[in-house]
C-alpha cells in the first residue's frame, strides 16, 4: 500500500502531466490556426481583393502562444538544444548527478524567469495595457502564455532534477 505522500506525489506527477499535454495540444491546435489565417488570408487577399487587416496581429499572437504552451513538452521531452559534452565524457554516476544540477540550475532559472513575467502580466492587469496593433489586445492574454512555459518547465525541470525520471548517462534528462 502506498503511504500518502507517495500518492500525493504521483498525484503531482501526473497532474504535471496532464497539463505538459494538454499545452502541447493547444499548441498544435494554436499551429493549426495560423496555417488556416494563412490560407484564409491568401484567399481573401489574392481572390477576392479583401486583404484582412488583423491576420498578422493574429499570427504573432499565436505563434507566442504556441511556442510557450510547448515548451513544457520540450522541456519533459529534452527537446531542447543541448550541449551535452561534459555529462558525455563523465562516468555514469557523475554524469547523471550533473544531469541532476543542470535541471535544478534549468528550474531556478525558470522560475526566476516565470516571477518576472508574472510580475509584467499583473502590471499589465492592472494598468489595463493593450497591445498596438489594429485590433488592440489586453498585453497579459498574450504575456501569460510566457509565464505558463516559464512556470510549468520549472516544475519539469525539478522533477527531474530530484530524480522523478530515470535516465542513464548515454540518455538526455528527458
Amino acid at each position: 500500500m502506498d503511504s500518502p505522500r507517495t500518492g500525493a506525489v504521483r498525484l503531482f506527477h501526473d497532474g504535471l502531466d496532464r497539463i505538459i499535454t494538454a499545452g502541447s495540444w493547444l499548441a498544435t491546435a494554436a499551429l493549426v490556426g495560423v496555417l488556416l489565417m494563412y490560407w484564409i488570408e491568401i484567399f481573401l487577399r489574392y481572390f477576392m481583393n479583401a486583404p484582412t487587416s488583423w491576420a498578422s496581429d493574429f499570427t504573432a499572437f499565436t505563434l507566442c502562444a504556441a511556442i510557450f504552451l510547448m515548451m513544457p513538452e520540450i522541456t519533459r521531452t529534452g527537446g531542447h538544444v543541448a550541449v551535452t559534452l561534459l555529462t558525455d565524457l563523465l562516468p555514469q554516476g557523475p554524469a547523471i548527478f550533473a544531469k541532476r544540477l543542470i535541471a535544478l540550475a534549468g528550474a531556478f532559472a525558470c522560475l526566476f524567469a516565470a516571477y518576472i513575467s508574472l510580475l509584467s502580466n499583473i502590471s499589465q492587469f492592472t494598468g489595463d495595457i493593450s497591445t498596438v496593433s489594429t485590433i488592440a489586445v489586453p498585453k497579459w492574454w498574450i504575456s501569460s502564455f510566457i509565464t505558463f512555459g516559464l512556470a510549468v518547465s520549472a516544475l519539469e525541470f525539478l522533477r527531474q532534477g530530484f530524480g522523478a525520471r530515470q535516465f542513464s548517462a548515454a540518455t538526455s534528462i528527458g
